[in-house]
């Protein structure tokens, strides 16, 4: 959780940046008065907090001493949180007596003590508390007891392996500024701390003028303003504070690595933040959200898509000096590198591309929750309040600080990172278990250096050209290929993702992989507020997208993550296998003739089977067997994304680069399809099915998506489509006739189909051959040409209608067809076919004696 303290130095109780800094003050025309909290100085200059809560019948009073552990001399270890627990002593009894309880706590720049009472005996509270902490119980016997305490507390520290490694990253990070020393102290310095020292340190900082009190909760304030300067009425000056020692700017990653009896390994990782009151501190607030919180980016990568740790988190300790962004992870000692890899990469991300919008607001709201409900209770207010004692801050902090918090966008997340997450001022330290550290030091480094060089990679602009129209196409350093086309006639953008895939890369053995992740990745966007499909055919795998203009960076991040994160749990992956296998099921026992028509001209090749694969590779799917398809699938050298729509083409380049820059060449290929057999001799083949009418389907093999003779095969297609409508339908030989071609990375297939009563197959049959071989001999009419090419023209035009058709056409066009240039190029193709080259191709490609004829038949045992 991002607000859970692993650091176990008493950094928490509200007291830190790590619960986001207080946004209550409200400043108003001349005062004092903010809010209903009232500020005042008493009579000997301790300030006064106080705000009014009538919910219950109950009083918090916080007393916060402006001293912590960077406050001790040398010598004076432990001094600190030493008080806080010798002065709680002496009223101990007398708190519970009268129904409160009483706590201490010390930080790096306060001690605080705190006592919450019902409300009628809040006056004597008042004074039990400033009594004690003004002159507390310093006895011999006491100390002695109180230091045994401690001690004992430090050498079971020892044994608690988040605090120590958190403990360790604050030492190796700070090695001249006090924050880098343990707030408990020094065991050698604790146990050897007499009465003379504690005495001097407590005449020292415990005066009024270094104390703020604050009340909260159901009282009369005019009361207490009265009983407070009483009890702390002592004018003593306030002590002269030294400087603290700056830390010197940090020039290079530090890593130390810690080994000890531990079942599995903690991480924690810092970077440099400015102070509490720094005008950055808002934005560093909202990033620190981004990566931590429940759904963020930590936790997302790291635990729930990659299963690299148990647990990730962090918190943003931004304290009165500069602090630290710790990043926080439990992993097996084996993944520690992979785990420092991964957050430094999800990191670096935000140093090159601004987080999308929505994240944004996301974040923003934990943090306004996360401040909303302390405050709630008297307790959690007295504690959000004594922190703006902590940091110095005038009446105006908070109000200047939530109005900063709410106007953080992703432009000012991006600048605070490149400020702040500097590589070099990272510091590293991995607590791992006894006998697994040995190079790991080493390890580490090179996980930061590598998460540096692939954020950079990931980020680094591509090869850019102009095409046709303005379009745009960026070739990332990874080989993916982004496409982007804008269009502003509607507010909408559409995407289609694809790669090489589909039956085609697939085998006997991976025989309906690709529909089955289909099915997958459409059933983890079921949920998401915008349309994608996604799709595996024979050669292509991946989906299309559709969304308003103005969700792009959210719905872009949204596609790709359905692409790159299919549904793979248990219940999705069953209902999968299911559905896929009722596919292949009803395929089976209601073939039809085009499946039986590519089975037998294809073969063994993956073109001839079911796009929905064999049941035995389906049902034995299992979340590695799919996961390590995938792998091998997504690789970026064999894919597209294409953009088009009302986008900036800039702003759609830049959110590609950091959604798919990272992604790696796939480290085995998907496996390469086999080449078709060679164009069949004539044969014939038959199958029956339910039903009245039968199928006659006749087909060629085609030709390959970069073959020359593509246009001039869609046209024959065309022109034989609408004879054989008319020569079959005037004979009354058939129902319903279709010729359809289709290209591959291998040499496709032409089809020509008609369904006909049983009685016409042959007839219908004979006509169509018939037809072909006077194709063949006069070619086709000067206007059946120009009748194809009206036609082609008009089904061009219409693939680039609408953002949907021209996403799809250009990634396809890029995929398959040797580049979306070749989608301008098309037109000239049309107007440059002639009769005497279709009759060329009529010859070459559907020559007589290489065809298949598939015939389906009614089955007269099942019936109609």
């Amino acid at each position: 959780m991002r607000r859970r303290l692993v650091l176990a130095l008493a950094l928490a109780m509200g007291t830190t940046a790590c619960a986001a800094i207080d946004r209550i003050f409200h400043p108003r025309a001349g005062g004092a008065a903010t809010d209903d909290v009232e500020i005042d100085e008493l009579a000997g200059g301790a300030k006064l907090v106080v705000r009014q809560s009538r919910g219950a019948p109950v009083v918090a009073i916080l007393l916060a001493v402006g001293v912590g552990s960077a406050d001790e001399a040398s010598g004076e270890s432990g001094i600190a949180q030493l008080l806080d627990g010798l002065v709680p002593a002496r009223i101990e009894a007398q708190v519970e007596a009268v129904g409160g309880r009483l706590e201490a706590w010390t930080t790096h720049d306060q001690t605080i003590f705190e006592v919450v009472v019902p409300k009628r005996a809040a006056d004597r509270a008042l004074e039990l508390l400033a009594g004690a902490v003004l002159e507390p119980s310093l006895t011999a016997d006491r100390i002695d007891q109180e230091v045994g305490v401690r001690v004992a507390r430090i050498r079971r520290s020892r044994g608690d392996p988040e605090r120590l490694v958190v403990e360790r990253l604050f030492g190796e990070a700070f090695r001249a500024h006090p924050y880098g020393r343990p707030v408990v102290g020094r065991m050698e310095t604790v146990a050897k701390i007499g009465r003379g020292a504690i005495a001097r340190f407590h005449r020292r900082w415990y005066v009024p003028a270094n104390m703020t009190l604050v009340v909260t909760g159901d009282f009369d304030p005019a009361a207490i303003r009265e009983k407070a300067d009483r009890a702390l009425g002592s004018t003593r000056s306030a002590p002269a504070r030294p400087d603290r020692p700056a830390e010197p700017p940090q020039r290079a990653a530090r890593v130390a690595v810690l080994s000890d009896r531990v079942d599995d390994a903690r991480l924690a990782v810092g970077f440099r933040v400015p102070a509490a009151t720094d005008p950055a501190l808002p934005a560093l607030d909202v990033l620190a959200a981004i990566l931590t919180g429940p759904n963020g980016r930590l936790s997302t990568e790291i635990q729930a898509r990659r299963g690299l740790a148990t647990h990730v988190g962090g918190t943003l300790h931004a304290p009165r000096d500069p602090g630290l962004l710790v990043l926080t992870a439990r992993c097996a000692a084996a993944d520690v590198a992979n785990v420092l890899e991964a957050i430094a990469r999800e990191a670096f991300r935000l140093r090159h591309a601004p987080p999308a919008p929505s994240e944004v607001a996301r974040a923003r709201r934990m943090i306004e929750r996360d401040d909303a409900w302390p405050r709630d209770t008297a307790t959690g207010l007295a504690r959000k309040l004594g922190w703006l004692a902590a940091i110095g801050s005038d009446r105006s902090f908070g109000a200047r600080y939530r109005a900063s918090v709410r106007s953080v966008g992703p432009r000012s997340i991006l600048d605070a990172a490149r400020r702040f997450l500097d590589p070099r001022s990272l510091t590293v330290v991995a607590l791992v278990p006894e006998g697994s550290g040995g190079g790991l030091d080493r390890r580490l480094a090179n996980a930061v250096t590598s998460a540096i060089r692939l954020e950079d990679e990931r980020h680094r602009p591509g090869r850019r050209e102009t095409l046709a129209g303005g379009v745009l196409r960026e070739t990332l350093p990874n080989g993916l290929r982004a496409i982007v086309r804008t269009e502003r006639s509607a507010p909408v953008v559409a995407v289609r993702i694809a790669l090489v895939g589909g039956a085609g890369a697939e085998n006997s053995a991976t025989a309906g992989l690709s529909a089955l992740l289909a099915g997958l990745i459409g059933r983890a966007s079921s949920e998401q507020e915008q349309s994608i499909r996604a799709f595996s055919g024979r050669d292509s795998f991946g989906i299309d997208a559709g969304f308003l203009a103005s969700s792009l960076d959210e719905s872009l991040a949204r596609s790709v993550d359905a692409l790159l994160h299919p549904a793979l749990d248990a219940r999705s992956l069953e209902d999968g296998r299911q559905r896929a296998r009722a596919e292949i099921d009803e395929a089976t026992s209601d073939p039809r003739s085009a499946a039986l028509l590519a089975t037998a001209l294809f073969g063994s090749h993956p073109y001839g089977r079911n796009l929905f694969g064999r049941p035995e590779v389906v049902d034995g799917a299992d979340r590695t067997r799919l996961r390590s398809f995938a792998s091998a699938l997504l690789d970026p050298r064999r894919m597209v994304v294409a953009i088009a729509g009302d986008v900036d083409p800039e702003r759609a380049l830049a959110l590609m680069r950091d959604l798919v820059g990272g992604l790696r060449p796939a480290p085995e290929p998907v496996v390469p399809v086999a080449e078709p057999p060679p164009p069949p001799s004539s044969r014939a083949v038959t199958a029956a099915r339910h039903g009245r009418e039968a199928e006659v389907a006749i087909g060629f093999l085609g030709v390959r998506w970069t073959d020359r003779d593509r246009t001039a095969l869609e046209a024959l297609a065309s022109i034989l489509e609408r004879r054989l409508r008319g020569l079959l339908s005037d004979r009354g030989l058939a129902f319903r006739t279709s010729v359809s071609t289709f290209a591959g990375i291998d040499p496709g297939l032409v089809a020509i189909a008609a369904t006909v009563a049983p009685e016409n197959v042959d007839a219908a049959t004979a006509a169509i051959l018939a037809e072909l071989g006077t194709l063949r001999a006069a070619g086709p009419s000067s206007d059946e040409l120009r009748w194809a090419q009206t036609r082609l023209h008009a089904s061009h035009a219409s693939s680039l209608e609408g953002a949907p058709r021209a996403a799809a056409r250009l990634a396809m066009a890029e995929l398959l067809e040797g580049g979306a240039e070749e989608v301008w190029r098309t037109p000239a193709r049309i107007d440059a076919l002639t009769t005497g080259e279709l009759r060329r191709v009529a010859q070459t490609r559907l020559a007589d004696g290489h065809q298949v004829v598939a015939v389906v038949r009614p089955d007269p045992v099942a019936g109609p």
